[in-house]
């Protein structure tokens, strides 16, 4: 929680487009910064005080890409709480993506798909090679039974995503959050993406 103060704080709200769409309490980033010190130390004392909770996600229906008859929900998290959700990605950044093996490139920063596939394109280059195999994805999962905080690690030494224990009570706090659907004025209990943690928010939910 130290992590999170003023400056840290100020840092991400400078960071963050302002150009986004507004969330569900209609409150954009030029109105945020009208009062910006207040808005930060309030919000600082909300956390401290285990008091911060993250407002609901305005829930948008947006094209496919490459299929126009075709939808997917959006969620458009609150201004103050984007804030948050960027300090919360720089500090669990800063545990694990030093863990990660250098051949990983989903979800890092400066890292991509493009740069995934240069990589492959090299190693097919140099090396002689039979098979190439797509491994599926593996999903996080916090286990909310556990006491402490550590990472489990597979066969390959690399950071296994499928066990992660966390005691957390305010990252928990922070990652909870309803959807707000637009049509019908109703909120529920959902996962949307959306956000810089939602992989977090995924987890927390499971």
């Amino acid at each position: 929680m130290h992590f999170f103060n003023e400056d840290s704080l100020r840092e991400c709200f400078n960071e963050l487009d302002g150009k986004k769409a507004c969330g569900a309490d209609g409150i954009d980033k030029e109105k945020y910064r009208e009062d910006l010190d207040e808005n930060l130390r309030d919000l600082i004392a909300r956390m401290k005080r285990m008091a911060y909770r993250p407002g609901p996600i305005r829930q948008v229906q947006i094209p496919k890409p490459g299929k126009p008859t075709e939808k997917r929900p959006l969620g458009i998290n609150n201004f103050e709480d984007k804030i948050v959700q960027k300090m919360m990605q720089k500090v669990l950044e800063s545990i694990y993506d030093p863990q990660f093996l250098n051949c990983s490139y989903g979800f890092r920063r400066g890292r991509g798909c493009h740069d995934a596939i240069q990589d492959l394109h090299q190693h097919l280059r140099r090396h002689e090679v039979q098979t190439v195999i797509d491994r599926p994805c593996q999903f996080l999962r916090i286990h909310r039974s556990q006491r402490t905080c550590r990472d489990i690690k597979n066969k390959d030494q690399g950071l296994h995503p499928d066990k992660i224990h966390c005691k957390d009570v305010q990252v928990r706090s922070v990652s909870r959050r309803r959807t707000y659907h637009e049509r019908s004025g109703r909120s529920s209990r959902v996962t949307l993406q959306s956000g810089n943690c939602e992989c977090l928010c995924a987890l927390c939910d499971r």
